[in-house]
């Protein structure tokens, strides 16, 4: 089926039409149009965007380890962060409290996790410290230690909940991480105790 070419010219002079609302000059430099047998033919000279793309603030909406003269907000070894449903923030990284749990507005609220290897734990050493977090269903978290295969799951007042060792390849290199598709559900994780 061919689409209606008035159809495609009026929604062609509405993008022409949202566009023109922008910066006047910019506007003229990013597109043209021309006329042909009575059909309008917009170029758009602008650079398409790849999909997934987003931009960064100038200005930061929260700061998590800007107070220097507070332990808790001294990060080294960052391994990720996730927001929770509340706004909380998470951070994972490499001094203990390893996982800290941040309020929206980047106060320091609780911790989990110090060097070792039982539950609730991180070892000391490369392939053994957390290399990624996940955010699970009802804001648990999960982390990730390459060495030992080890997920670990968090509860959302940080308390440890529960483990899960992943059989991959011996060989897989140091900072292999596995990847999620979606929010992984609780329920659906074989646990280990």
């Amino acid at each position: 089926m061919r689409p209606d070419l008035r159809t495609v010219s009026g929604v062609l002079a509405l993008v022409v039409a949202v566009q023109a609302c922008g910066d006047p000059q910019a506007s003229a430099e990013a597109y043209s149009v021309s006329d042909s047998a009575g059909i309008h033919i917009i170029v758009n000279r602008l650079p398409l965007k790849p999909v997934g793309t987003w931009a960064v603030s100038h200005a930061p909406t929260v700061l998590v380890g800007s107070d220097e003269s507070d332990e808790m907000h001294n990060l080294h070894r960052v391994a990720g962060a996730v927001v929770l449903s509340d706004d909380r923030i998470v951070v994972a990284h490499g001094p203990e409290p390893m996982l800290r749990w941040y309020s929206p507005d980047g106060e320091f609220l609780i911790g989990a996790g110090r060097p070792g290897g039982g539950p609730g734990e991180f070892g000391d050493g490369e392939g053994a410290w957390i290399y990624a977090v996940w955010p699970l269903e009802g804001d648990s978290v999960a982390t990730w230690e390459h060495g030992p295969r080890r997920m670990q799951v968090f509860d959302p007042e940080g308390r440890y909940a529960r483990y899960l060792v992943i059989d991959l390849p011996p060989d897989m290199p140091v900072g292999t991480i596995p990847r999620w598709q979606g929010v992984p559900r609780l329920a659906s994780l074989r646990t280990c105790t």
